[in-house]
């Protein structure tokens, strides 16, 4: 996903976040098909992940301007977060595609 810069909930000393998100999806390849043609075996999958991914880049951005800046500064603060990004985006993929795990490639407040 590409990086974004949420304002968080009042509260906190920090009125921003910049913060790029991954998320690790099981997927399951497809049969192999064709004649002998090269087909990307996860295309499906990638197919389905793209169409529902401005909801789940909503949730996260709803997630994330409901935190303030001290909710975030431990690291327990930022687990909680993307343990709710990871129920989001499950919610949203379900049981064909689930979410493994959540990442912060990037984490900034400021």
């Amino acid at each position: 996903m590409p990086e974004r810069i949420v304002n968080l909930a009042p509260g906190g000393a920090q009125s921003y976040i910049k913060v790029k998100v991954s998320l690790e999806v099981k997927a399951e390849k497809a049969e192999a098909g064709g004649h002998g043609g090269k087909k990307d075996p996860y295309a499906h999958q990638r197919e389905e992940i793209t169409k529902l991914m401005p909801i789940i880049e909503d949730r996260i951005n709803t997630s994330l301007s409901s935190r303030t800046s001290t909710d975030l500064a431990s690291a327990e603060g930022k687990e909680d977060l993307k343990q709710e990004i990871l129920t989001h985006a499950a919610s949203v993929l379900g049981h064909e595609l689930p979410v493994t795990f959540v990442y912060f490639n990037q984490f900034v407040m400021q």
